[in-house]
């Protein structure tokens, strides 16, 4: 998910962007939206995004 945060998205821009990129890398495999949402909320819970004005962004280290 960290890849295809590379710049500030939506919730449903970030599933496609994830979607897409799993394409163009060869992974056939159907992902579930469960695990997207699950994926996300981990990251969350790890502070390694945050949610600004609505945007999934990865949060910067200090």
């Amino acid at each position: 998910m960290l890849l295809v945060l590379d710049k500030p998205l939506s919730i449903s821009g970030a599933w496609e962007a994830a979607k897409e990129w799993r394409e163009v890398n060869h992974h056939h495999a159907p992902l579930p939206f469960w695990w997207f949402a699950l994926a996300l909320d981990s990251l969350f819970a790890m502070k390694a995004i945050r949610v600004t004005d609505g945007l999934l962004e990865r949060n910067s280290v200090a």
